[in-house]
C-alpha cells in the first residue's frame, strides 16, 4: 500500500492546531471533571462522541466506515488493530466505549487524568495475575451493557499486519458470569 504524496503542513497551520487542541483540552477538561459524572449513560455517550469527533476535525482526520455498524453494540468486547493515538478517538466517534489501555498511561501529565476520568481501565502488563481483575471488569462492564475496546496486539503498529496476539483479555467475553463473579 502507497502512502499519498503529501507535502509538509504548513507552520501557520500547525500553530492554528495546536490553539485548537489547547482549546479542546482546557473544554474537555471540564466537561469530564466538572459535568461528566452528573450526566447519565446517554448523556456521557454523547459527551464522548463530541470530544472524539472535535479532537478528529482539528486534525483534519476524516473518518470512513466501511460495512455495517451495528446500531446497538451494548455488550460488545472489541479487538482493533493499533497505528495511532488517534485510533482511539476514531472508534468514539463511531461509538462510546470504554478502553483497556496500559497502565503508564495513568501517569501521564494531563491526559492520564482526562482518560481516567472518560472511563479507561488501566492494566499492568507487567503482572499476570492483573489480567483476572481486568477481565472481571470488562465482563461486569459487558453484563451491565456496556462496550470495551482494546488493542490486543498491545502496542502499535503499521497496520498492514497482524502482530502477535496478547489473548488473556478474550476471557471475559468467553466467560463473562464467572470472571465477572471474581470482582465480588
Amino acid at each position: 500500500m502507497s502512502r499519498p504524496n503529501t507535502r509538509p503542513t504548513p507552520f501557520t497551520t500547525r500553530l492554528k492546531r495546536l490553539g485548537q487542541l489547547v482549546l479542546w483540552l482546557l473544554r474537555t477538561m471540564r466537561i469530564l471533571r466538572r459535568d461528566f459524572h452528573k450526566a447519565d449513560q446517554s448523556e456521557r455517550d454523547q459527551a464522548v462522541q463530541r470530544i472524539a469527533r472535535e479532537l478528529l476535525a482539528i486534525m483534519q482526520v476524516e473518518v470512513k466506515v466501511y460495512g455495517v455498524v451495528a446500531q446497538d453494540m451494548q455488550r460488545s468486547l472489541i479487538a482493533a488493530n493499533h497505528s495511532s493515538w488517534l485510533d482511539i478517538f476514531a472508534l468514539l466517534a463511531v461509538y462510546p466505549m470504554s478502553f483497556i489501555a496500559k497502565q503508564e498511561i495513568r501517569t501521564w501529565p494531563l491526559i492520564g487524568g482526562l482518560i481516567a476520568d472518560a472511563g479507561t481501565v488501566f492494566i499492568n502488563r507487567n503482572q499476570r495475575k492483573d489480567t483476572a481483575k481486568i477481565n472481571a471488569v470488562i465482563a461486569a462492564t459487558l453484563q451491565e451493557n456496556g462496550t470495551v475496546a482494546f488493542f490486543p496486539e498491545a502496542k502499535t503498529s503499521d497496520g498492514l499486519g497482524l502482530l502477535p496476539f496478547k489473548a488473556a483479555l478474550f476471557q471475559a467475553a468467553i466467560t463473562p458470569t464467572r470472571a465477572a463473579n471474581s470482582l465480588q
